[in-house]
């Protein structure tokens, strides 16, 4: 079974935003087609493409549905086939580098200092942290060649 094409939408280029979802999915898509999988998969793919097709141009959940169908089957590839796209691990990390140790670094520095000031300070100190791991597991994956050539900008 082959995965179907998304409909042509030329009256998407006066909607900056849509159109850069569209053409994401559009991305992911034509990075799946070249690729070995599973034939639920593709089905599952192809209903998704085809309730894209049906709907208008000016439906106002069109944008809601690609969101949606694009995060359902990047999940499915996570959980089927452990494809990840482009710096999946580093977003994935940086609020939670951010939040788990940045936060409280600068908290300890403000107590110790007796200056709530520098609790920014923390900030850049959890980025960095989140930032290697992140690219760390991104350069594993890549490696064993389980990501794809498609990165999320939404």
């Amino acid at each position: 079974m082959k995965i179907k094409y998304l409909n042509k939408r030329p009256d998407l280029a006066q909607k900056r935003l849509l159109n850069k979802k569209y053409f994401q999915f559009q991305e992911l898509i034509s990075e799946l087609r070249e690729m070995e999988l599973h034939e639920d998969f593709k089905h599952s793919l192809n209903i998704a493409i085809d309730s894209m097709n049906s709907l208008s141009d000016f439906d106002k959940t069109l944008g809601k549905q690609l969101k949606s169908e694009q995060s359902k089957t990047l999940k499915l590839l996570k959980k089927e086939h452990t494809l990840v796209p482009t710096n999946y691990y580093r977003n994935r990390w940086m609020p939670i580098g951010i939040g788990a140790f940045g936060v409280p670094i600068g908290i300890m520095i403000g107590l110790i200092t007796n200056n709530m000031a520098f609790v920014g300070i923390g900030l850049p100190i959890g980025f960095g942290v989140a930032f290697a791991f992140g690219t760390g597991l991104d350069l594993k994956v890549k490696e064993k060649g389980k990501q794809l050539n498609f990165e999320i900008t939404y």
